[in-house]
């Protein structure tokens, strides 16, 4: 870039501002100004009018801002936990939120403008961990957070949990699964016998649970996961592995349904 006013002559935005930093102040009266360093970018013996001052003084406002501007965006975050978390602040995500984060580019900084800031925050070897959460616990999103070369945390992966629709969630609740239903159930690598078996069929037949989760999990690559784990306590099953049932469904994007993926009471374990 080559920038020129009056006999002021600049070839570059780096000398324009270098030339006001060696300069003292801004001259009462018209004099040739002698700035005591040298650049082959500017001729300095020419640098002798009020046109050329004040176009100099000018433009160093502008660059001036510009470059603290660069110099904040590019400053190390703080490794306190405390300067990014607060217990009191308000949920603020949607489904859509968590699965929109991109890693490696959303910044804690950018996050945080757009949700508040995490309720709890914890410094790890590998980076901070961060947590949004409704006040029932029933909903929360955690979030990891490494730094860049920059010095800058940036996303890198999390969680967020959820209550499955259709599952209401009963403390000590004895469910009443039979063992001809534990019999029919069956994960995606048993399928030589027959489908998987859908969550909506479970749900249907079993709408009641000691605990039930929904998950989205985002590996660092941005590869997404979703997945529901629901927990069954059958106290008079005649199956010993039953009597503590956990099943786990993964999601197929093509069926728009959930399918089985571990069943803890499989009658090939019994």
């Amino acid at each position: 870039m080559k920038a020129s006013a009056s006999n002021l002559v600049f070839s570059c935005d780096y000398c324009l501002l270098r030339a006001f930093y060696h300069y003292p102040q801004a001259r009462a009266k018209t004099e040739k100004v002698s700035l005591g360093v040298h650049c082959s970018c500017i001729d300095w013996a020419n640098i002798h009018c009020h046109f050329g001052l004040f176009y100099l003084l000018r433009n160093h406002k502008k660059y001036r801002v510009i470059q603290q501007a660069s110099q904040s965006e590019n400053k190390a975050d703080s490794d306190n936990p405390q300067d990014y978390e607060d217990v009191s602040a308000a949920y603020n995500w949607t489904e859509e939120d968590f699965e929109n984060l991109k890693p490696k580019k959303d910044t804690l900084c950018s996050i945080i403008k757009r949700h508040g800031k995490p309720k709890y925050v914890v410094l790890e070897s590998s980076g901070l961990k961060g947590e949004y959460s409704q006040g029932d616990e029933k909903e929360y999103i955690d979030l990891t957070f490494v730094k860049n070369k920059e010095g800058q945390y940036v996303y890198d992966g999390g969680t967020a949990t959820y209550p499955p629709d259709g599952v209401t969630v009963v403390d000590n609740y004895s469910s009443d699964w039979t063992k001809e239903q534990l019999n029919r159930l069956r994960t995606k690598d048993q399928e030589i016998f027959g489908p998987a078996t859908p969550l909506s069929e479970v749900v249907r037949e079993h709408p009641q649970a000691d605990s039930a989760q929904r998950r989205i999990s985002v590996h660092s690559s941005g590869a997404m996961h979703k997945t529901v784990d629901l927990d069954y306590t059958v106290q008079n099953s005649s199956i010993k592995k039953a009597k503590f049932l956990r099943l786990s469904f993964e999601y197929n994007e093509e069926k728009k349904d959930y399918y089985l993926s571990y069943n803890s009471a499989s009658r090939y374990s019994w």
